[in-house]
């Protein structure tokens, strides 16, 4: 006797040359779920318990929604919170890239920017800026060090 489908099956998993392969959205979800039971980095973090229990997948994709392309990852918008309601995004690597905790930051005590975002949006080179952030052992920094060490656009 065969397991029944979940009512979910055409969500989590698409037929391809004959084979049966899980869907982006799905392989996400149980790589999330994985890393929080399994990566000791991670143990820390948690994922809301919505995404539990036969309807989990289901509660995870209202929340994210459809993968806009295959190279789009999930990203917590906040790394020091879990997978939680509000905290998850799709993001392109390259986006996933400037929200590292290895990120440096710029803020003006209001907002706060990846260093490489901010250089682009002031149109500045950043590895000045990275150089020194890092001399001084800086993981944030503010606009007014920047302009007070001579890191301004034009």
């Amino acid at each position: 006797m065969t397991k029944p489908r979940s009512k979910y099956y055409g969500l989590m998993f698409r037929q391809v040359d004959g084979k049966t392969l899980s869907t982006k959205e799905y392989s996400t979800f149980l790589g999330m779920k994985s890393r929080i039971k399994s990566k000791p980095n991670y143990k820390h973090l948690s994922y809301d318990s919505s995404f539990d229990g036969p309807d989990g997948f289901k509660n995870f994709l209202n929340e994210v929604g459809f993968a806009p392309s295959q190279n789009h990852t999930l990203e917590r918008s906040e790394n020091s919170l879990g997978y939680l309601v509000g905290n998850m995004v799709w993001a392109t690597k390259s986006e996933n890239l400037r929200n590292r905790s290895v990120t440096l930051w710029v803020t003006d005590n209001k907002d706060r920017w990846p260093m490489l975002t901010y250089c682009e949006l002031i149109n500045i080179n950043p590895l000045p800026v990275k150089q020194y952030m890092y001399r001084h052992n800086l993981k944030i920094i503010t606009v007014e060090e920047l302009s007070i060490n001579g890191y301004t656009g034009g």
